[in-house]
């Protein structure tokens, strides 16, 4: 099984891209191989001299994960928001004030 998981991860979606518009959902296929690094952590916090660092590492990651996503959210919900399309900066809306 995991064979089949590694060869989809590897098809050439890029030549993909250039036949359509580049769809970011066509990456996903490479989180299938997620399995890979939670066997990797496990593994490594099971036969490390130091567990709690391995796992404080780990949810440092998934903090600048998390945090990743919530930036990419909200870059995504604002950039149609009328507050990015004026063109007034932030220096006239204090003197403004």
């Amino acid at each position: 099984m995991t064979f089949y998981s590694d060869l989809l991860c590897l098809l050439p979606l890029d030549f993909v891209y250039l036949s359509i518009s580049y769809n970011s959902l066509l990456r996903a296929a490479r989180l299938i191989k997620i399995y890979r690094l939670w066997t990797f952590i496990d593994t490594t916090e099971r036969h490390t001299n130091y567990p709690n660092l391995v796992r404080t590492l780990s949810m440092i990651h998934y903090l600048f994960l998390i945090f990743h996503w919530n930036a990419s959210f909200f870059y995504v919900v604002m950039k149609d928001s009328s507050v990015f399309n004026n063109e007034i900066s932030l220096v006239e809306v204090s003197i403004s004030l």
